[in-house]
């Protein structure tokens, strides 16, 4: 007995994982923020209402991470992006947040495509208890590990403190 209830145990964990994934993210009913894995250099961001594919977004470079998050206070949802690509400035491949609207509800469109924030950029995750939502980028700076808390500016993101 104990031994079946193990095997669904582990069985219903797998379904759990197996089906959440962070590369779907329904925001609203019917509304989904999706990125699709073409191959290690191509992903594409994919806006879908009501099963059908209303815009839609290619990088041709590593995507690692994304999140649907509120950075203004228009009530539409902003898709935050890490990305690992070099920049013409910048020809060493590090890791960069880029924030898209979703333009008249609908089209993926670039809100800023980021450069450099604080540090080299690790990892990010959005603070979601405060309106306008905050962002807060894992940083390495002077071999040492920080957060710093971003809000989105009129260009960009605007820095607000340290963790």
């Amino acid at each position: 007995m104990i031994k079946k209830n193990s095997i669904l145990f582990i069985f219903s964990l797998f379904l759990l994982f197996a089906c959440s994934s962070n590369n779907e993210i329904s925001y609203s009913e019917n509304k989904i923020i999706k990125l699709e894995k073409q191959n290690d250099s191509l992903f594409l961001l994919y806006h879908v209402v009501n099963d059908s594919v209303v815009s839609s977004w290619q990088f041709n470079f590593e995507v690692k991470k994304i999140s649907v998050c509120y950075l203004n206070e228009d009530s539409i949802p902003e898709i935050a992006v890490l990305v690992n690509k070099s920049t013409r400035y910048w020809k060493e491949k590090e890791n960069r947040l880029f924030i898209f609207k979703l333009y008249k509800s609908q089209y993926i469109r670039p809100l800023w495509l980021g450069s450099k924030t604080a540090g080299r950029l690790t990892d990010f995750s959005i603070q979601k208890d405060s309106i306008p939502n905050l962002i807060v980028v894992d940083c390495v700076m002077d071999n040492c590990q920080k957060k710093a808390v971003f809000t989105l500016g009129g260009f960009g993101l605007k820095f607000l403190y340290f963790l």
